[in-house]
């Protein structure tokens, strides 16, 4: 499957047609800054840097090339080890620099194609997307996470309003997980909470494996849709055991998802689902949703004297259709998959051009775990924006969210854009 990818690029590059090189990629480039002091109750303050680069090149009326990625660090106590990397495989162990964008596209009439490195973004809802789970993210800095992209090659074809995608998969690439002490996530605007599995692993299954996923998007009067399907890696852990050593894995299973989203005056409703089938038993067969809906409340947002005024609410859940079968599981992947049974509420206030508040809230109706989120964002000037946060967890002692204790993290910093 590589070998597709470098071909087709090679295929490809006689026929570019260079311009000015140099003033296409001053054009094209920005650099923005982001500096963190982040406390994590029990934890020492945590002081962050990360430094963005994104560069998209025109070649010429068809061909551009997109290269994206950052280099971070912390004090006292990184979590990051090793230098940057493209593709780390079967390693989730966070590193000093990423390399999240690598690709060469075409644009033709009607048709687009994608090699190399892209983001791969799926799904409706606004808060917390059951579908969307086919790119990696780093969450080594749970509150300040960021997409990874993912080695593709991708073809989109117009069909009159909608759209077909077919996109090949060649390597499997995990996440970046966070330190031990930090089961804060951030997706988003949304702080969840995820819990990691904890199980200690000897060694972990390669996830170098092929993908592929297949997607139809529609466009009608009123509201989108889409359906697709992805066969490759699950997107959660399963635990087995394996001569006597506990091995951390991904087993192959197929996916079918879709998801709907309807305009209604100042309203937007939308629901999306996904349902896993693992082959061979090696984890549960699963169904996970998520539908919500979002007002624009313009009148009381005139009446406060504010600009915008935007509430949320969602729900979440994981429906497990079928157990594992497989004798030598020793857990499946149902505690790692978030939100089940969830209620996830938001509210953003646009107060002016320069000054917005979030709040951001979830509770499990099922085992009362919760966790809830404050943040305001406030433009300094041109490129430069303060933001700060701050959170707490809770519940009982058995729930998803609640076995953590309860938790306060808080959260300050600068975002420089140049």
């Amino acid at each position: 499957m590589r070998r597709v990818i470098i071909g087709a690029a090679v295929l490809l590059a006689p026929s570019l047609a260079w311009a000015d090189p140099l003033d296409d990629i001053l054009r094209g480039v920005s650099l923005d800054s982001e500096t963190f002091l982040t406390r994590y109750q029990n934890d020492s303050p945590l002081l962050s840097e990360r430094v963005s680069l994104t560069a998209l090149v025109p070649l010429s009326d068809r061909f551009s090339f997109n290269l994206a990625g950052y280099a971070a660090a912390a004090v006292p106590d990184d979590p990051r080890q090793g230098g940057p990397s493209l593709l780390a495989g079967d390693s989730s162990d966070a590193r000093h620099g990423e390399v999240t964008a690598l690709n060469l596209t075409w644009m033709g009439p009607g048709i687009s194609v994608i090699a190399g490195k892209a983001d791969l973004t799926m799904g409706v809802a606004e808060v917390h997307s059951s579908v969307d789970r086919f790119e990696p993210s780093d969450y080594s800095d749970p509150l300040h996470s960021r997409r990874l992209g993912r080695i593709q090659l991708r073809g989109d074809v117009q069909i009159g309003d909608d759209t077909a995608t077919l996109v090949l998969l060649p390597v499997e690439e995990l996440s970046r997980t966070p330190s031990a002490s930090a089961n804060w996530v951030g997706l988003g605007d949304l702080i969840s909470l995820m819990r990691w599995n904890d199980i200690p692993t000897d060694v972990r299954d390669p996830a170098l494996t092929n993908g592929a996923l297949i997607r139809y998007a529609g466009v009608r009067d009123g509201y989108d849709f889409f359906v697709g399907a992805h066969y490759g890696p699950g997107a959660y852990a399963t635990t087995r055991l394996d001569g006597g050593a506990l091995v951390k894995s991904w087993p192959d299973a197929l996916s079918g998802f879709g998801g709907a989203v309807a305009t209604v005056g100042n309203w937007r409703i939308y629901g999306e689902a996904l349902f896993q089938h693992t082959f061979n038993g090696w984890d549960q067969d699963f169904l996970r949703y998520t539908v919500g809906a979002s007002v624009r409340l313009f009148d009381i947002a005139a009446t406060l004297g504010v600009q915008e005024i935007i509430p949320t609410l969602e729900f979440a859940d994981d429906i497990v259709t079928a157990d594992t079968l497989s004798s030598s599981l020793y857990m499946s992947s149902a505690t790692e998959r978030p939100f089940n049974s969830t209620l996830i509420g938001k509210l953003r206030v646009k107060v002016s051009d320069d000054l917005g508040v979030t709040w951001i809230s979830g509770f499990n109706v099922v085992d009362h775990g919760y966790g809830a989120l404050i943040g305001l964002d406030y433009q300094l000037s041109d490129g430069l924006l303060l933001n700060a946060q701050a959170g707490m967890t809770g519940g009982p002692s058995t729930s998803q969210i609640g076995e953590f204790g309860n938790s306060r993290v808080f959260t300050i910093g600068f975002l420089y854009k140049v």
